[in-house]
């Protein structure tokens, strides 16, 4: 959908498998462990190539663009907190 809107798309394939694999071996299991430090490295290689990256949970609904508000912070990093 991204790729077809004309938004930057970064493919990713593993041979460790898929986040629906992760969910598969249940949480907290060596594999889901596996899987999910993948999201962060591949977070670092896209940083690598000279692109930002927004990282969210794919359970967040943005009702309006997020980007006036972080770039408006000057930081190199943005985190927000359920706790």
């Amino acid at each position: 959908f991204g790729f077809r809107m004309g938004l930057p798309v970064f493919y990713y394939e593993s041979e460790a498998g898929t986040m629906a694999d992760a969910a598969k071996a249940g949480y907290g299991s060596e594999r889901f462990k596996t899987l999910t430090k993948l999201k962060s490295q591949i977070a670092l290689q896209i940083l690598r190539m000279g692109y930002d990256v927004i990282w969210t949970d794919t359970d967040i609904v943005w009702y309006q663009n997020p980007l006036p508000l972080l770039t408006a912070m000057k930081s190199d990093i943005v985190v927000q907190s359920n706790a």
